[in-house]
């Protein structure tokens, strides 16, 4: 039987079973696919096995423009994989002094049936680094009273301060475009300014955020949901399912 590589002189049909086998050989009978990202992975296993352990990284992504319709299909038509060295490798450019210069940096975790775990959000549009530079300055001047705080936050511009509740409330129909997320209208139970909360230790904790509470039909599911704004311009930083 003619190998791959002499397959512009063999019979058509011949040429395709030698093909078939000789990719069967590697385990990724087009077939049998059904799963892009683990095809690619598997092609890695092949071709690549020194990288598939559990010292090296992996990344899958995909570049298009922002405005354009983004879907799972659409994604796993075509993606990127890169493999990086190492985690600390894949740190490299996210140290706390990187992190967060970019424009923006989106990390997610969906359950199996679809439904959203968590959702973080970092970068300058969102003002990641400013709201942690408020926060170190809240931390350091350990004698301000609340009133202290909201006042440092109006100097520096914010817009939605404790102060302003009623301006972030309002704004908040926004939260109509997570139906992308959830396939359903989440319904708000509260809106409230975090200052400086106790944490699971007892200790206040500097936190500068708005925290709204919401449920969601998802999958069949009533889920209660968290999400954070920073209250410079009231961008999202989190969403995260509460578990009950």
């Amino acid at each position: 039987m003619p190998t791959f590589g002499e397959s512009r002189s063999c019979g058509r049909a011949v040429c395709w079973i030698a093909s078939l086998v000789w990719v069967a050989a590697v385990g990724i009978v087009t077939a049998q696919i059904r799963d892009p990202v683990a095809a690619v992975h598997g092609t890695l296993k092949a071709f690549f096995p020194e990288l598939v352990d559990d010292r090296h990284f992996v990344i899958v992504y995909r570049t298009a423009p922002a405005n354009r319709t983004w879907t799972t299909d659409g994604f796993l038509q075509s993606f990127g994989l890169e493999v990086v060295e190492s985690r600390d490798a894949f740190l490299r450019d996210n140290t706390s002094e990187r992190i967060g210069k970019g424009l923006l940096d989106v990390s997610s975790d969906f359950d199996p049936d679809g439904s959203l775990r968590a959702l973080h959000v970092i970068g300058t549009a969102n003002h990641f680094l400013e709201l942690l530079a408020l926060r170190s300055v809240v931390e350091k001047n350990t004698n301000w009273s609340d009133d202290d705080v909201v006042r440092l936050l109006s100097d520096k511009g914010a817009r939605y301060t404790p102060a302003n509740r009623a301006a972030f409330v309002a704004q908040l129909p926004r939260m109509a475009t997570l139906v992308e997320i959830f396939g359903a209208m989440p319904s708000i139970e509260e809106a409230v300014f975090m200052i400086r909360p106790l944490d699971s230790s007892g200790r206040p904790t500097v936190v500068l955020t708005w925290d709204v509470v919401f449920q969601c039909r998802v999958a069949g599911k009533q889920l209660r949901y968290d999400a954070t704004f920073e209250p410079l311009e009231g961008k999202l930083l989190h969403l995260g399912r509460i578990n009950d």
